[in-house]
């Protein structure tokens, strides 16, 4: 039988067995995933609760496997120019270089053509001109431009003057006449950018987050956030489409951003998103939609979207 003696010697092993479990159980905590949370909208883009509604007439309330895909930088782009012409690229690798995509007719036939490098920004100015912003084999950031549809390409040239994602590091973006920046906060990569001119542009970062720059990437504000978001594209600061993934729609949800404000979304099922592979674009043409292996087109912002080809592989 224990004497008072016994016990009170017993005390620090006792102790220290209760901070080792204590330590444990801690341990445990910090390693077990973190339950999701809802994120409270920003000044500037309002987020409007997830209540999308569905481009068929019957809404899609089961949980969305695209809802669990982790956002990556965009590895598909979708640029449309004029009534006509749409450009798509696959972005690559430093590694393996990228390939363009060109139609003339609004995606009823796609001509394909090897990138000069990896492709992280496209800008075209018809269905014959354009240039590119990516990486060489060394991830290097140039600039290629065509003047026949990506037939040919004139670069690698200085990306000095060029807005781009970086083909090396996510988080970084390459700026007119500057070094490298990262608009996103923390560790979260850049996953879209749009730039409307060599001193305003506009990031979408793994968060949701977008972060606005009106000085050439001096400074950067935070303008909205849209949790779920994957793409963007505006036609001027304020106005334009942003795309998220969203636990109440069974494939992407498209907003409309107007002043400032968006809305609650319509959500464009059939498809199926995988990370990266979601992009929009606005153009007169309408709005498109690249997710997956489909591409599609509403006639404008908040329109109903039609599948009109299968994403082009050459």
């Amino acid at each position: 039988m224990l004497t008072h003696m016994d016990v009170r010697r017993s005390w620090p092993t006792i102790g220290l067995a209760v901070l080792l479990v204590l330590d444990l159980a801690l341990v445990m905590w910090a390693l077990w995933p973190s339950s999701p949370s809802a994120s409270a909208p920003r000044a500037g883009v309002t987020a409007t609760a997830s209540t999308a509604s569905t481009a068929s007439a019957t809404p899609t309330p089961s949980r969305s496997a695209a809802a669990s895909v982790t956002p990556r930088p965009l590895s598909h782009l979708v640029v449309p120019v004029g009534t006509d012409a749409v450009w798509a690229a696959d972005a690559g690798s430093c590694a393996k270089p990228g390939s363009v995509h060109v139609s003339d007719d609004r995606a009823k036939t796609w001509t394909t053509h090897p990138a000069g490098g990896s492709v992280t920004r496209l800008r075209p100015d018809s269905a014959s001109t354009a240039f590119v912003v990516g990486g060489t084999t060394e991830c290097q950031v140039q600039v290629w431009a065509t003047v026949d549809g990506g037939s040919t390409w004139n670069g690698p040239r200085s990306a000095a003057a060029a807005w781009g994602r970086s083909p090396k590091d996510a988080r970084l973006v390459h700026r007119p006449s500057g070094k490298p920046v990262t608009p996103c906060q923390g560790r979260s990569p850049v996953l879209d950018l749009v730039a409307l001119d060599g001193s305003n542009s506009t990031a979408l970062c793994g968060d949701g987050t977008l972060r606005r720059t009106t000085d050439a990437g001096a400074t950067w504000s935070t303008s909205g956030r849209r949790a779920g978001g994957v793409a963007l594209a505006l036609s001027s600061a304020d106005t334009g489409v942003v795309a998220w993934l969203d636990a109440t729609c069974d494939g992407v949800v498209v907003g409309v951003l107007a002043d400032g404000k968006l809305g609650s979304g319509l959500c464009v099922d059939g498809v199926t998103p995988a990370a990266g592979e979601v992009a929009v674009g606005v153009a007169p043409s309408g709005v498109w939609l690249a997710a997956g292996d489909a591409v599609l087109r509403a006639d404008a912002p908040g329109a109903p979207f039609t599948r009109v080809s299968d994403w082009p592989t050459g």
